[in-house]
């Protein structure tokens, strides 16, 4: 018999014209995934976390010191991506639309208010 996790759903938001989403709160979960809105202005998705809720905010890199971030998002439809296992060894994180080339964290803004879904478990 499989072992099922609870899983919990947390949301964030970009505002439109902005490339920052609001702070989800990431410290008693270990892995998830990314649900993409069904619209999203052409970027990848990076993350700027803290070790507390109202902290200083960091790009989120891995161990090679490259940017994490998930790439090949759909402007016209919503999808499923992992989260790195690097997103969980942070308290606090904040997504952001950044520029789609490698290590540039150019932020990209949205066209309309943008909300991402987080299954963590």
């Amino acid at each position: 018999m499989k072992n099922h996790k609870k899983a919990t759903t947390i949301k964030s938001t970009i505002a439109s014209d902005k490339s920052l989403g609001t702070a989800i709160n990431v410290e008693n979960y270990e892995a998830g995934v990314l649900i993409t809105p069904a619209a999203w202005s052409d970027a990848n998705i990076g993350f700027k976390v803290s070790f507390v809720d109202d902290g200083t905010y960091v790009v989120l890199a891995v161990q090679d010191g490259t940017v994490a971030n998930i790439a090949g998002i759909p402007t016209a439809e919503s999808r499923a991506f992992k989260l790195p296992d690097e997103f969980f060894s942070a308290v606090s994180v904040k997504p952001f639309s950044k520029h789609k080339t490698g290590d540039t964290v150019t932020d990209v803004n949205q066209a309309a208010a943008r909300t991402l879904t987080f299954i963590l478990y």
